[in-house]
């Protein structure tokens, strides 16, 4: 644990020097799209650690088993998207390994999967959204248009979703923070992260949000009328707190176009103080 935490602090200070000189790193990015429709979302367990070194802060993530502890404080609670199910998946054994207690959400999610399969299983492209999320990744990450295919050259895939997202309901199967249990704990959460190289928002117009996408309210983020992300983190405001652990599930439902609602719920989880 301790040399992958090692390993992230050396990948984020190098990023974020790369973003803060805006300099062109020595090996190219190439940023593949895979456009998809939501159909199916995921919900999981995650510990978000603060990790600092030479001035530079970031949130070391890791996943949680069903039934582990977590100080409140860090727990995050993660959402990921497809077009299609697990069942739907053909790669090897993928199946078994989303089951299994190992099993790795953070990297290995089924959109995830699917982007670095021979077959992605992806839907219609946008032209548009496409457009902006290239011009976002080149300017952000790479300072130089991206091309198909460059020698070195480090690849990496990045979903997109074309489903609007109407609204999100968080519940928890306990009472929490006063609220009964299966009411809605929406204003008691933040966007705290998304995947590496999914941090924007794509509005239901097609419009590029990369500004203030992350310690934001709930009703803020749904206010850019986003289209349904391909992965994201939420986390408790500041300010609360729980008098005693308390072991819980909690629930996730997106409500998208066309009076479509998909929901997904954690492995139970006890938040201790």
């Amino acid at each position: 644990m301790k040399l992958k935490i090692v390993l992230f602090l050396l990948m984020a200070i190098t990023l974020a020097s790369c973003k803060k000189e805006s300099i062109e790193p020595k090996e190219k990015i190439n940023f593949f799209l895979f456009p998809r429709q939501t159909h199916f979302v995921w919900a999981d367990n995650i510990r978000g650690e603060m990790i600092k070194a030479n001035d530079v802060s970031a949130v070391y993530r890791s996943p949680l088993k069903g039934n582990s502890n977590v100080r409140y404080g860090e727990y995050i609670l993660g959402i990921t998207t497809c077009n299609v199910d697990v069942d739907e998946i053909t790669i090897p054994n993928y199946q078994q390994a989303f089951l299994s207690e190992g099993f790795n959400p953070l990297s290995n999610s089924p959109y995830m999967a699917l982007s670095k399969s021979p077959t992605p299983m992806t839907d219609a492209a946008d032209p548009t959204i496409e457009n902006k999320i290239k011009q976002y990744l080149t300017t952000t990450y790479t300072g130089s248009d991206v091309v198909s295919f460059l020698p070195k050259a480090i690849l990496e895939q990045v979903d997109y979703r074309t489903t609007s997202l109407k609204n999100i309901k968080i519940t928890c199967s306990q009472d929490l923070f006063g609220v009964k249990a299966g009411e809605v704990l929406n204003e008691y959460f933040i966007v705290e992260g998304y995947p590496k190289y999914h941090d924007f928002i794509i509005s239901s117009n097609k419009q590029l949000v990369s500004g203030k996408t992350t310690d934001i309210s709930l009703s803020q983020y749904l206010s850019y009328q986003p289209m349904a992300p391909a992965g994201m983190y939420m986390r408790f405001k500041k300010g609360v707190s729980i008098p005693a652990s308390v072991t819980a599930e909690f629930t996730v439902q997106l409500e998208l176009e066309g009076n479509k609602t998909i929901s997904a719920t954690t492995k139970p989880i006890c938040l201790i103080p």
